[in-house]
């Protein structure tokens, strides 16, 4: 019952969490993503119309609190997990490893804890640069104050963010400006737990000598507890490490998970040979052709002398992509606000 249990809740996660991504366009997992996501969302939208109209913004309290069960339950399902497994898998291993299982440890919490409790960059300030494409200069509806380039109104936490990643519903917390760094390094102590965990899992079973499923299955409790851990590890490590990886390759390209949906609407703009940079009073803009004219990006009217078309994607430069190294020294060493 447990391994089946896994399976469906490892799969389920994954959708979520990948089922959007290009890879997946047209196919069986987008489509199961796009209608969680799209009941996720309806459910959302019913409860605020709730709230506004009959329970006069009592639901959004709730809310605020019901969000912290998310990192509650991780915190609960972790530490059982390791209890089991000091209980249960440790005691058949030899003590040189607990040099290395609890840094392992403390650097998970330590790592969790900071993404979860630090303020992510909430505080106004410009760090980047605007480079009139995917960011203009512009005031949020919400905060009444100007947005910087590369930050995002969190709807969720009702707040701007600086260099806005996402909002991650297992930290209750934005991924953002000061955040970024604690969270890269919570995946990375994960696929470094996760495979390690499973080594030691296998390595305390590999102790009785038998099959592999006769011995989690057949033998006695403690194989049964070390082999659930086993395959919960083996499960899981994959899925961490592709979500690690998809942040790695987001840094290598000089872009956030936010600002990926914004690149893929220039790119939209640049096949249909919509877009067009023109000189302007305020210097170059990039904006858009319409059946009325020309508007900037953000949707203001704009009058362009000789606007022309942007022939070629190499054009289009990313000024935030200052190459690999760079750009995760920025994300883990950000300069104070």
């Amino acid at each position: 019952m447990l391994v089946p249990l896994l399976l469906a809740l490892t799969a389920v996660v994954c959708v979520l969490l990948f089922g959007d991504l290009p890879v997946f366009r047209n196919t069986f997992i987008f489509v199961l993503h796009s209608k969680i996501t799209h009941i996720l969302g309806n459910s959302v939208s019913t409860l605020r119309f709730l709230d506004s109209h009959y329970c006069n913004g009592n639901l959004r309290c709730i809310a605020r609190f019901a969000r912290w069960t998310i990192p509650a339950f991780y915190i609960i399902v972790y530490s059982s997990a390791l209890w089991l497994f000091a209980k249960n898998t440790l005691p058949l291993l030899q003590n040189r490893h607990l040099i290395v299982v609890i840094p392992s440890v403390l650097i998970n919490y330590y790592t969790f804890f900071m993404a979860v409790l630090l303020d992510p960059g909430s505080k106004p300030t410009c760090v980047f640069p605007f480079d009139e494409l995917i960011y203009t200069p512009s005031t949020c509806r919400t905060c009444k104050t100007l947005k910087p380039a590369r930050s995002k109104h969190c709807s969720t936490c009702n707040r701007c963010v600086q260099l806005f990643d996402h909002h991650c519903v297992w930290l209750n917390n934005d991924v953002g400006y000061y955040t970024y760094r604690y969270f890269l390094a919570f995946l990375l102590s994960k696929v470094w737990t996760f495979a390690y965990g499973a080594y030691l899992c296998w390595s305390a079973l590999a102790t009785t000598p038998r099959m592999f499923w006769h011995t989690v299955t057949k033998t006695n409790p403690t194989n049964k507890v070390s082999g659930a851990l086993f395959l919960l590890c083996i499960l899981l490590l994959p899925l961490v490490a592709i979500f690690l990886a998809e942040h790695l390759r987001y840094i290598y390209l000089g872009v956030t998970t936010n600002e990926t949906a914004k690149w893929d609407y220039i790119r939209y703009l640049f096949e249909h040979r919509l877009l067009y940079r023109a000189d302007t009073e305020d210097g170059c803009k990039y904006i858009i052709a319409n059946e009325t004219g020309y508007t900037t990006l953000s949707g203001a009217q704009i009058y362009a002398l000789e606007p022309k078309l942007v022939r070629s994607w190499n054009d289009l430069q990313n000024v935030y992509d200052n190459g690999f190294i760079l750009n995760l020294v920025e994300r883990v060493f950000p300069k104070a606000l």
